[in-house]
C-alpha cells in the first residue's frame, strides 16, 4: 500500500480476482486485525479514526501480471464474517468497491510506485 497515493494494495487468488473483474463481487472482506487496521485507517491522537485509503489495487497472484484499480466507496466493520466469503465468526472489514479506475492513467500520474 502506498499511503501517499491513498491506495490499498491487495493480492488475490484467481477465483476472487475474477469475481471482482466480472462484477459478481463488489465488496472485499478482511478479518479485523491490527495489521489491517494500520493499513486501512489513519489514527492521530485526539482525532476520530478515518480511512487512510480511497482506492484499492487488486493483483491477481503475486506475479502481478493482471491488476485492477477501484475506488473505495465505504469501509465498515461487520460484527461477524459468517455471511461473507470469509465464513468466520469474527469481525471483518467490508471494503465496498465503487468505480473501476483507469490503471494506465493512474500509473502515469505516479501511482503504483514503479511496480
Amino acid at each position: 500500500m502506498s499511503k501517499e497515493n491513498r491506495v490499498l494494495d491487495l493480492v488475490l487468488k484467481s477465483v476472487w480476482f475474477d469475481k471482482i473483474k466480472n462484477g459478481e463481487k463488489n465488496i472485499e472482506y478482511r478479518e479485523v486485525k491490527k495489521s489491517w487496521a494500520s493499513r486501512i485507517f489513519e489514527t492521530k491522537p485526539g482525532e476520530k479514526t478515518k480511512p487512510a485509503v480511497d482506492k484499492v489495487l487488486f493483483s491477481k497472484g503475486y506475479n502481478r501480471k493482471e491488476q485492477m484499480l477501484f475506488e473505495i466507496t465505504k469501509i465498515e466493520v461487520l460484527p461477524s464474517g459468517l455471511e461473507t466469503d470469509l465464513h468466520i465468526d469474527k469481525p471483518v472489514y467490508a471494503i465496498h468497491l465503487g468505480e473501476q479506475l483507469n490503471i494506465v492513467e493512474w500509473k502515469k500520474q505516479g501511482g503504483n510506485n514503479g511496480k
